[in-house]
């Protein structure tokens, strides 16, 4: 693997360093994983998904509630 220095203004450092604890990866990890995403978009001509944006946010809420649109409880007073 080949080793790459790199210049990033502090509050950029600040939100990588948040991430990178967040999800329990080193730095390294979570810049090469968005190097992949944002390199394979650009060769397929398009912007990443919501999807693959978000994927590392699934499952990080919680609710007991299994369906929330369809559960007449939860829909009380509803657009009144």
């Amino acid at each position: 693997m080949t080793t790459i220095s790199l210049r990033l203004p502090e509050a950029l450092v600040t939100r990588l360093e948040a991430e990178a604890r967040g999800r329990q990866k080193s730095k390294s990890a979570i810049i090469r994983e968005y190097l992949e995403q944002g390199l394979n978009g650009a060769q397929r001509g398009k912007r990443p998904s919501f999807y693959e944006l978000a994927q590392d946010l699934y499952g990080a809420g919680h609710s007991d509630a299994p369906d929330l649109a369809t559960n007449p409880k939860h829909l009380e007073g509803f657009g009144q």
